[in-house]
């Protein structure tokens, strides 16, 4: 008889937890969609608006509510230092400016780690009604129904993700990236939401996804759905500002895709 893994118990609490606060996070971003509401530009020109803080705040009380003493990153506020050794990263609006714009690909993302291995995550798409879930060694779901990559085994043929830095200098490099890479695959996209589109691979609607200079709590929950779901991922950090790059892939391209990518 197998031994059960000791963490199951601890990611099944901690999935609950991302998902009470997944869904209260994007039911206040529909509500506050069509209301008035600042935005204003950070330091690198990434735009944060009230309704990132009012979520980030939401999802801080929901998670401190359950697990007073957890650490928390989010992308708005200060770090929580706790002492449990769970770390939630918290991104309240992966895609701001769809948001904005009332475009699909925005989505709530919300992991729970200890150490360096992510044990649970959510993340939800409001627009489409989906809640993609996974903890580790469970599998990945949509909606709780089990989804899996996709079976391509061709880059010439394969549709891959990726996005683009705010930043020009960095943006400039990626777009060079792509455009080589642009010869070796069947099609692009790019949806400006990294844990949707890491989702989207998850799910099989698209065959790879790569994206560099993103931060921990943009994907730490979508490279957990996919890796869940089949995918074989890889992070790597890149600076001290943690920013890192991240490929997932179905398996049948991932070492070309990864190839291509530098990785």
């Amino acid at each position: 008889m197998t031994a059960q893994n000791p963490l199951r118990p601890l990611a099944s609490q901690l999935l609950a937890i991302a998902v009470g606060a997944a869904n209260s996070a994007a039911d206040l971003l529909l509500a506050r969609q069509d209301k008035e509401y600042s935005i204003r530009f950070k330091s690198h020109g990434e735009i944060v608006t009230d309704v990132d803080i009012e979520a980030e705040r939401l999802i801080r009380r929901f998670i401190l509510s359950e697990r007073p003493h957890d650490s928390i990153l989010g992308e708005e506020e200060a770090p929580v230092q706790g002492k449990t050794g769970i770390t939630w990263l918290i991104d309240p609006i992966d895609g701001t400016t769809n948001y904005l714009r009332k475009l699909p690909g925005y989505t709530v993302s919300i992991a729970a780690r200890s150490e360096s291995i992510t044990l649970a995550a959510a993340v939800c798409d409001p627009v489409h009604h989906k809640l993609y879930t996974a903890s580790c060694a469970r599998g990945a779901f949509c909606n709780n129904r089990r989804v899996s990559v996709s079976k391509a085994d061709d880059l010439s043929t394969s549709l891959i993700g990726t996005g683009l830095s705010v930043e020009m200098d960095v943006r400039l490099r990626q777009a060079a990236r792509l455009a080589e890479l642009s010869q070796q695959i069947g099609d692009v996209r790019c949806s400006g939401g990294c844990a949707y589109d890491l989702c989207q691979v998850a799910a099989g609607h698209l065959d790879g996804y790569y994206e560099a200079y993103v931060k921990p709590w943009d994907y730490a929950a979508g490279i957990l759905i996919a890796k869940e779901a089949g995918a074989e991922v890889r992070e790597q950090r890149l600076d001290d500002s943690m920013n890192g790059f991240i490929v997932a892939a179905a398996p049948g391209i991932a070492g070309q895709l990864k190839k291509y990518v530098g990785m």
